[in-house]
């Protein structure tokens, strides 16, 4: 018994340590240091793949030096995600890392590991890498509608349309996916479109906000994305119900309108016209008091907007985020309307139609 144990460890030692040579393509002795102590090989790759997929790789391996837990992975060309989706199957640790595939990529990019200690997050100080392997990739014949996603899955699960100016609209949505690049995200024909935010996590859902500038005349946008589990195209439609007269992207972030406030101006000059007969007609002086308090209240309505000065060149964003999309740029110093402030944001009213966000290190100091 004891014997059978030995001889199956000393089996499996060299099985792994060919698998590992063999995906490195060469024995050197850098080699052979590094897989003293790492056992790894390929488990599974995807028979074949889509030009612009984000696709499984799958690993199995076994470390050998217990203070030593687990594989950090770095890659040199882009990818989805470094975080693997672990697993273990007898003896061996199964980490399956998501890939994207670009420029019709024929090959797996080359791999590398080190092993790394979980709790005290230190590591090995030699690496091993997995060679690439080959891959079966093919290029999608899309209709004219494509959106250049490729998912397991895709949904648009809000949306909103303003008006941009008077032959346009701002479409802007809201977008899950599951492994996906939402970066190669294109519509054609749209002169203005792009990424407003996206965020990755580590199970492989991509949440993003996109927006275009439309045909004032369009009723219906509609565009197709490829889903890997259907293997075949899918079909979209998001209405367009123009909400707002300004390029307002968030909810409560229309500006207090002029009618608004003309309407406000109304109903308390009313009042105070009450409030002045009764107090001359009655002689209820006790009703002076409320009277100053809405005189005041008029007053307040009367003064003119605050404004500040925003430096030429400044970028004007939809959205109050870093990174976002710009969508104008002053061409010299002006004055604008302000409408709100958030964090390192504020919301300026360009013209009748138009608002915007624009960073506060953009604002012309005294």
């Amino acid at each position: 018994m004891i014997r059978f144990f030995i001889s199956f460890i000393f089996f499996t030692a060299i099985s792994f340590a060919q698998s590992a040579l063999v995906a490195t393509g060469s024995i050197n002795d850098n080699n052979i240091s590094n897989t003293k102590i790492i056992y790894w090989s390929y488990d599974s790759i995807p028979k074949r793949i889509i030009n612009g997929q984000v696709y499984p790789v799958s690993i199995k391996y076994i470390i050998t030096n217990p203070q030593f837990t687990s594989l950090r992975y770095t890659l040199n060309q882009t990818h989805t995600t470094l975080t693997p989706i672990r697993s273990k199957s007898g003896i061996y640790h199964i980490d399956t890392l998501y890939l994207y595939n670009s420029n019709n990529t024929q090959y797996t990019p080359p791999i590398t590991a080190t092993a790394v200690n979980s709790d005290t997050n230190s590591s090995y100080p030699l690496t091993v890498q997995l060679q690439p392997k080959r891959l079966n990739v093919i290029t999608l014949n899309p209709p004219k509608n494509f959106s250049g996603v490729i998912a397991d899955n895709f949904k648009v699960t809000n949306y909103k349309t303003t008006t941009y100016d008077n032959q346009s609209n701002i479409l802007l949505f809201f977008a899950k996916a599951l492994h996906s690049n939402l970066k190669t995200m294109h519509f054609k024909n749209i002169a203005k479109q792009g990424l407003e935010s996206l965020d990755e996590n580590r199970s492989g859902e991509s949440t993003a906000i996109y927006y275009l500038i439309i045909n004032k005349n369009l009723e219906n946008f509609k565009f197709t994305y490829f889903n890997l589990d259907n293997q075949n195209y899918q079909k979209i439609s998001i209405p367009i119900k123009v909400v707002s007269d300004t390029v307002s992207t968030q909810t409560n972030l229309s500006p207090v309108t002029d009618q608004h406030t003309v309407i406000k101006l109304a109903i308390a000059t009313a009042v105070l016209l009450i409030l002045i007969l009764i107090i001359i007609f009655r002689r209820k002086l006790s009703y002076m008091l409320l009277a100053l308090i809405v005189g005041a209240y008029i007053a307040y309505l009367l003064l003119p907007p605050d404004t500040v000065c925003i430096k030429g060149g400044s970028k004007i964003q939809i959205l109050p985020i870093t990174q976002g999309i710009v969508f104008e740029q002053t061409k010299t110093n002006h004055n604008f309307k302000v409408l709100d402030k958030r964090n390192k944001y504020t919301r300026i009213e360009l013209n009748k139609n138009k608002v915007g966000w624009v960073k506060n290190e953009d604002i012309c100091k005294n």
